[in-house]
């Protein structure tokens, strides 16, 4: 054999090596498909109807849009182009050609005009998850009954599942 094929090859520790992260990869990646469904569960469990609905909001966490109170109404707050940068503003009047804004971080500063369609802003999200979901299912499912009945149905088929043993046996005989 020559040299070049020698390096080529792979050395018994290699190749042992290899199949291990090989055989851990499909491993992991096989659990990791099963289980996603259970992260997907959890997330859900944990968003309100209208973060279900919502298009813009993350699939993966449950989101709210952030929104402020202003001279007694809840303005949305968007993410605005402007000469600093891309700040977070709440609309305070939406046209289609200009929007009146306010800075939430300093209203005193007063209202801010800002040429362009609103609705080609992003609006502004917090993580916002809804722990008592678990609380109201827990109240309105009534478990602990939903669990004697689960039991009792679990009863009722193995005595059922001893009946037909006993009734094929005695044939049998």
């Amino acid at each position: 054999m020559s040299a070049a094929t020698e390096r080529a090859r792979l050395s018994g520790t290699q190749r042992e090596l290899l199949n291990k992260v090989l055989v851990t990869g499909i491993a992991l990646f096989i659990l990791i498909a099963f289980i996603m469904p259970l992260g997907y569960m959890f997330t859900t469990g944990i968003k309100s109807t209208e973060q279900m609905n919502d298009p813009n909001a993350s699939p993966f966490w449950p989101q709210s849009p952030k929104t402020i109170e202003y001279e007694g109404e809840q303005l949305e707050v968007l993410q605005v182009p402007t000469e600093d940068g891309v700040k977070e503003l709440a609309a305070v009047k939406k046209t289609r050609t200009v929007t009146t804004f306010i800075d939430p971080d300093n209203p005193e500063a007063g209202l801010i005009e800002w040429e362009g369609n609103w609705r080609q802003l992003e609006p502004v999200y917090y993580a916002d998850p809804k722990w008592e979901n678990f609380k109201t299912a827990w109240d309105e499912l009534n478990f602990p009954l939903l669990f004697r009945q689960i039991r009792h149905r679990i009863e009722a088929n193995r005595s059922n599942q001893l009946h037909i043993y006993k009734f094929r046996a005695e044939k049998i005989v």
